[in-house]
């Protein structure tokens, strides 16, 4: 027995979480977020140079990929980037396993990668939350293994990580748990500055590293440029400032908070059952709460808080949000409890740092918790695991034991359904992906809904049939979230940003653009996809208005309506 349980922890739990990130490769397509890091690493370091740089290290990485095998196209660069997801799950499986049941982490693991909304192609996500990790595990056998050059080298992914995304520099709150170890093992103030100073001079070195790199690709001035740039985006998208960026993560607790409310008085008033008739009908009192527990679900689910549509996100949220409420209740007890070793309340105390930080920087709530869970979601179920174990010693704790399980199990079902049918933006209302987009390199391979297909089948066949008209050295204008036609058609944005649509490119810079543009007297190829097109936001109304008079302007003739997608030459 002991001897096959070894086998599941060393071989088959790992395979699964390797492969299992990997087996939606050819599920979907869409132009947005999956194909606009395409169009950074395609065109990189041409594209827009601002984003180029803030998110420097992911498209250095995504072009190097590009030129891989099978690199440009979207399948493979999903296959590529995919393994990153794999190697997080690994990473933490590991580094966790020695601590706790391999199979409490192996859950763990494939509810994190289920978890995984986020397209992988969008790597600058992907690679904060990976060197996030890293350097979390890295800080933590340092401190434990009291070695300073594992403390340098967690400095390192910290650094690196704040050249792939500028927001990331929050992560240096890790840092408060060097502060909180060296206090906790009593060490000498002298110490603990040593400890610190060896995380900051990995960092640097790091940093300082990237910093050269961009400075002599770029100029030196390119990066206090970025800064600039970066720092004037709330006043275009409100949702980019540090305060809404609190706020919002705030609001998604407060909204969650009576799902969590709910659960708690269910436990409580079950709890009050097993006080009446004390030692009586006890098989019974558990029979009775076991059936109410699906009529409470049947309760939560007529309010809205989850449903069984997998392909879309508010499926498992809701409980991803109790899972972090939980979480962070577990932590604070952990961190509170006299009888805990050290090594376990630096893990809680590490756990509680990358919930908090892991939103800050997005301006998507709390949706990056959902898919940064590698070592929240094992450790979490691991310390509610040893929870049980003590109220089992309790008199009358079966309700709130039944509860936990109850919570574990469906957050397990929900997360799992989501993993296997959820494909970012694509087929979000339950449509089958059984159709290819056919006569295109780039898409071969994909499967979408067949609606989407067609869509895209049109102006596909297009572009190939006129292709040889175009000149050389042209450029596409897209508007109407679909960036992703410059990848597909591999041709240069003629605009100074790759995505038009948002809101951190001004009306105004727009407008100098497009007056660029007619100056110059060029024309580039037009795409639009109009019924995306936010026109009750002033600013994407302004942009879409500019546009039109372009088109105008410019004697732009409609060369194709397929209902959804609009090209003009």
């Amino acid at each position: 027995m002991k001897e096959k349980a070894k086998r599941l922890g060393t071989i088959l739990f790992p395979v699964i979480l390797f492969l299992y990130p990997l087996l939606k490769i050819t599920q979907g397509i869409e132009l947005t977020d999956t194909c606009y890091g395409l169009v950074n690493y395609r065109f990189f370091p041409h594209a827009g140079q601002e984003w180029t740089v803030a998110t420097y290290l992911a498209n250095v990485l995504g072009a190097l990929l590009m030129r891989l095998p099978f690199g440009d196209s979207l399948v493979g660069m999903r296959f590529y980037t995919g393994l990153f997801v794999s190697a997080m799950a690994l990473l933490a499986y590991f580094f966790l396993k020695g601590k706790m049941p391999s199979w409490i982490v192996f859950l763990g693991e494939f509810a994190a990668i289920s978890l995984c909304w986020i397209p992988t192609t969008s790597l600058y996500n992907y690679l904060t939350f990976f060197l996030f990790l890293c350097g979390t595990v890295l800080l933590y056998r340092g401190l434990i293994w009291q070695n300073r050059k594992w403390m340098a080298f967690a400095g390192v992914c910290l650094g690196a990580s704040v050249l792939t995304r500028l927001p990331n520099i929050v992560e240096c709150a890790l840092i408060i748990a060097v502060f909180y170890y060296g206090i906790l093992k009593k060490k000498k103030v002298a110490e603990i500055w040593k400890d610190v100073t060896a995380c900051v001079i990995g960092f640097v070195a790091a940093f300082l590293v990237g910093f050269l790199a961009i400075s002599l690709q770029f100029r030196f001035d390119a990066y206090p440029k970025m800064l600039v740039g970066l720092a004037g985006y709330s006043g275009t998208d409100e949702t980019y400032s540090s305060l809404s960026m609190i706020t919002s993560v705030v609001s998604a607790y407060v909204e969650a908070f009576k799902w969590v409310l709910i659960l708690g008085i269910a436990a409580l008033l079950g709890t009050v059952l097993f006080f009446l008739f004390p030692g009586k009908f006890e098989k019974g009192k558990m029979v009775l709460y076991l059936c109410m527990l699906p009529v409470l679900l049947r309760f939560l689910w007529g309010r809205g808080m989850f449903n069984l549509q997998y392909a879309f996100y508010w499926s498992v949220f809701e409980w991803c949000m109790v899972l972090l409420y939980v979480a962070i209740g577990l932590c604070i007890w952990t961190l509170a409890d006299p009888l805990v070793f050290r090594r376990d309340k630096l893990l809680s105390l590490m756990v509680l740092l990358v919930i908090l930080i892991t939103p800050i920087g997005s301006n998507n709530e709390t949706y990056p918790n959902m898919n940064n869970l590698f070592l929240v979601a094992p450790v979490t179920f691991w310390m509610g695991y040893r929870l049980l174990l003590k109220l089992r010693r309790l008199p009358y704790s079966f309700a709130c034991r039944a509860m936990l399980v109850c919570v574990a199990v469906v957050f397990l079902i929900q997360s799992t359904g989501f993993g296997v049918r959820a494909v970012f933006r694509d087929s979000i209302e339950g449509q089958k992906r059984d159709t290819r987009v056919v006569n295109c390199k780039k898409l071969s391979g994909a499967k979408t809904n067949r609606a989407n297909a067609e869509q895209l089948q049109d102006v596909v066949d297009y572009y190939a049939e006129h292709a040889d008209e175009l000149e050389e050295n042209s450029r596409l204008l897209t508007f109407g979230d679909v960036p992703g036609f410059c990848w597909l058609f591999d041709l240069p944005s003629a605009l100074s940003h790759d995505w038009p649509d948002m809101n951190t490119y001004p009306a105004e810079t727009m407008r100098t653009d497009l007056e660029a543009l007619s100056q110059a007297g060029e024309k580039p190829l037009v795409i639009l996809c109009p019924g995306k097109v936010d026109t009750e936001d002033a600013q994407e109304a302004q942009k879409w208005e500019l546009l039109q008079e372009f088109l105008a302007q410019n004697a732009y003739e409609m060369k194709l309506d397929n209902g959804t997608y609009q090209i003009y030459e």
